[in-house]
């Protein structure tokens, strides 16, 4: 799983994680709560309950940082228990599907923006053929206005309208 690995080294590099959103089609709970989570916690991959627990704690106690995750509706996979208090925003469309995959994580050092084409699933991040772009936004002013605005878009979509005014 090279982007895997990418991806926590990026998290390392953040420094304190401010705000990580991401978006994506199909959504593995599974699969975000055991890789996708951790790292921003502080957390080793969970090999049991006690590691659940053990980012729970960490999320409700500082409830930093601001965690989210955006999905279509219809493509849950619902046969997936949740082991985290992590929410899940389902994009409900009236036409079409609710399809980017990008993720936006920003921390003390750095700002980071990568954009691809594998879902929030192990198949997405690791057996499947994809590609994905991860560009350091903190130099590039223009694109961190529109990822601003794309995530403008997505809090609307997902009913967070009260929280736009805190996101990027």
């Amino acid at each position: 799983m090279k982007l895997y690995e990418k991806y926590k080294e990026i998290v390392k590099e953040l420094g304190t994680i401010k705000k990580a959103y991401f978006t994506t089609f199909n959504i593995s709970p599974e699969f975000v709560e055991r890789y996708i989570l951790p790292p921003l916690v502080g957390e080793n991959i969970p090999k049991n309950a006690l590691g659940y627990e053990s980012i729970n704690q960490k999320l409700e106690k500082t409830k930093k940082p601001d965690i989210k995750f955006f999905h279509d509706a219809n493509m849950t996979k619902f046969d997936e228990g949740k082991k985290t208090s992590v929410a899940f925003y389902p994009i409900v469309m009236t036409n079409g599907v609710f399809h980017p995959k990008v993720i936006y994580l920003e921390g003390d050092n750095a700002i980071y923006l990568i954009v691809g084409s594998g879902n929030l699933t192990l198949s997405g991040w690791g057996r499947n053929r994809e590609s994905f772009r991860i560009i350091k936004i903190d130099k590039a002013p223009n694109l961190y206005n529109q990822a601003h605005n794309f995530f403008v878009d997505v809090f609307e979509k997902s009913g967070l309208k009260k929280e736009r005014k805190n996101q990027l």
